[in-house]
């Protein structure tokens, strides 16, 4: 079937338009279409936006159970109402418990201003004492880092690492350094690499 499908594909790439035009008329480029999207051995056919959207979920996921080994507990908003936030929550610290939002950026490029300036946006909308937890699977460009220094309401950016679900980077503005101000970001020497570590007071958070 694969050697077939192989034959069909190299003959759309090398005809002239006429004759793909002709090709896709007939019967057998809905043969061909049905092919390769049943043999798994050729390639998947689904839409790339779809896969787009799995990965979101799959990141998604991974910092909902990263926030919950830190004693925060996220649940997935509504799409059709979360106005750009993913998750919504409390963090519940030895003396202080605080509502979280988040966003969730699963993308190859490090996370742009637009994106970080859209969020304190959406974060306008929720009381001063809610933090926003911005985590993304790429980093930030220094656009994004300067513009989240100057942001009015406590925020974090994190940057967590898809293959082990470790933090890789954790920064507190001005505003969520004066509402956590016992929390504190350290590193442990785990498994031959360093890793970061939150630290709340004397306590350990993970």
């Amino acid at each position: 079937m694969a050697s077939r499908v192989w034959r069909r594909c190299c003959f759309l790439a090398s005809a002239p338009r006429a004759r793909v035009r002709a090709f896709k008329a007939s019967k057998h480029y809905v043969q061909l279409q049905r092919g390769l999207s049943a043999d798994a051995g050729v390639f998947d056919a689904s839409p790339a936006s779809r896969t787009s959207r799995e990965k979101g979920l799959a990141f998604e996921e991974q910092v909902v159970t990263l926030m919950q080994s830190l004693n925060c507990e996220l649940r997935a908003t509504q799409q059709s109402r979360d106005g750009g936030i993913d998750h919504q929550g409390s963090w519940t610290l030895p003396d202080l418990e605080v509502e979280v939002v988040t966003q969730c950026k699963n993308e190859r490029k490090p996370v742009g201003v637009h994106y970080v300036r859209e969020f304190h946006g959406v974060l306008s909308f929720f009381p001063p004492t809610t933090v926003g937890l911005f985590a993304s699977a790429s980093g930030y460009s220094i656009y994004a880092q300067r513009f989240f220094l100057r942001m009015t309401h406590p925020a974090i950016l994190c940057t967590v690492d898809t293959d082990s679900g470790r933090l890789t980077s954790f920064l507190l503005n001005n505003r969520a350094q004066t509402l956590l101000h016992k929390l504190t970001v350290g590193s442990l020497f785990v498994d031959q690499e360093h890793a970061l570590v939150l630290t709340y007071g004397d306590r350990v958070l993970g």
